[in-house]
């Protein structure tokens, strides 16, 4: 049987409880939330969510969800889309964004029990893009938040693989009524501004992912490291062809053309998002110089 934890952390004003009510009404749209995140990623799987503890202060639900077919792929990408539904911000998703909140929690001392094998990390990331890109489980995901709402005993929301564990990232009260897309007294919640800049950038490879597919590649570019969907198909084509001849080294080049879907807070632009449009071209890395030093017996022949 595999299973894996996830816990619904509900962050509580000082001195008070959540409503029962509440916490039912919200617990059963976490539950069908995942559940339809389950069965979209794989209709086949037979899915039970226990309730294995809960803990007072700050409300830990903590939830563990089984399947008797050995399905561990599918459970972990079940709990990394969980995840994202409780991030810094809506649009400020990525994979790599989550595994780091999960290593942050490790790296806090916590035993994170979500364990991926190396071998099955683009499946699972394949299975998580798809599941996000498709907005499955959102309308759940909504209800869980119009209800926490309703309670003002709750100030913030977060989720986490580590039971009775505060999560790395609490959704702030204030952020509920966008998130659950109502309105907000009567007005409109307010959208977001976008923009989507193109520019032409020379990246440095981390990560290939040889499959097929639009999945997120791992660069170094001007602005740090980032992950990015290649949508390029007609050079994945050649790509898998290997009509490429590229040696496999540290520090390979491509020229491409980056989009980058920007948000503005405040008056400053923040990246949220990239896509590689278009792949121009592909080199190994730049060869290093080799500087003509002298050997410390040529110096002191030299000084002499």
């Amino acid at each position: 049987m595999s299973s894996a934890p996830i816990s619904l952390y509900l962050d509580l004003e000082s001195g008070e409880k959540a409503g029962l009510e509440v916490v039912a009404e919200a617990s059963i749209a976490f539950a069908r939330a995942i559940r339809e995140v389950a069965f979209f990623l794989d209709p086949s799987i037979e899915l039970k969510i226990e309730l294995a503890s809960g803990t007072e202060g700050s409300l830990s639900l903590n939830s563990i969800f089984k399947t008797r077919d050995g399905k561990d792929v599918t459970l972990a990408a079940v709990s990394l889309v969980v995840l994202t539904w409780f991030g810094n911000h809506v649009l400020d998703w990525t994979f790599d964004k989550v595994m780091d909140a999960v290593a942050s929690q490790e790296t806090a001392g916590a035993k994170v029990e979500l364990q991926i094998k190396p071998e099955d990390l683009d499946e699972v990331q394949g299975l998580v893009d798809k599941a996000v890109d498709g907005k499955i489980g959102q309308q759940h995901v909504q209800e869980i938040y119009r209800q926490l709402e309703s309670d003002v005993s709750v100030k913030g929301v977060g989720a986490t693989p580590v039971p009775a564990t505060r999560p790395a990232v609490i959704v702030p009260r204030d952020q509920f009524p966008a998130r659950a897309g109502g309105v907000v007294g009567g007005v409109p919640e307010v959208i977001a501004i976008l923009r989507e800049p193109v520019t032409q950038e020379t990246l440095i490879l981390v990560r290939p992912v040889l499959i097929p597919g639009h999945r997120r590649w791992r660069f170094i570019g001007r602005y740090g490291e980032f992950g990015a969907p290649v949508m390029d198909d007609e050079f994945l084509q050649q790509l898998m062809a290997g009509n490429y001849h590229v040696p496999i080294s540290a520090g390979i080049e491509m020229d491409v053309d980056l989009q980058t879907v920007e948000e503005k807070q405040g008056s400053v632009w923040v990246p949220v998002s990239r896509k590689v449009l278009r792949v121009r071209g592909v080199r190994p890395a730049p060869a290093q110089q080799i500087l003509p030093l002298l050997s410390p017996r040529e110096e002191r022949d030299t000084d002499e």
